[in-house]
């Protein structure tokens, strides 16, 4: 099993669940035992809108925007810097989810920024 699908067993389960729903987290254990990734850009959404909807991201609305490459685009103005930082490195390493690319823009008012990030499921190897 690929390091990544073995972080959601039962005996390491995920510190937070960024209030993912029972469908969700339904998803994350289908996805360890049968070994498939988070390829489909909709479940990729869906659990990226659940960690935002629990996170002090919320506040800034984000747009969670599919590709057709089965990427979803993250897009919000204005955040915390810290808030995302550490944001972002949760959804990483409790959900699997890749950080592609991040475009970020000082907003000119001190740790305030806009945010442009493209996330991808984890890869198989």
């Amino acid at each position: 099993m690929p390091p990544v699908l073995e972080m959601f067993s039962k005996a390491n389960p995920p510190a937070k669940d960024y209030g993912l729903t029972p469908r969700e987290k339904e998803i994350l254990q289908l996805r360890k035992t049968t070994g498939t990734t988070t390829s489909q850009a909709a479940d990729l959404r869906a659990l990226l809108r659940a960690a935002v909807a629990r996170s002090p991201l919320a506040a800034a609305a984000p747009s969670l925007e599919w590709q057709t490459n089965d990427r979803v685009v993250f897009a919000a103005a204005p955040v915390e810097f810290d808030s995302w930082l550490q944001w972002v490195a949760g959804v990483q390493r409790e959900l699997g989810i890749r950080l592609e690319a991040c475009t970020i823009t000082s907003l000119g008012e001190p740790g305030r920024v806009r945010v442009e990030a493209s996330f991808a499921g984890a890869r198989v190897q």
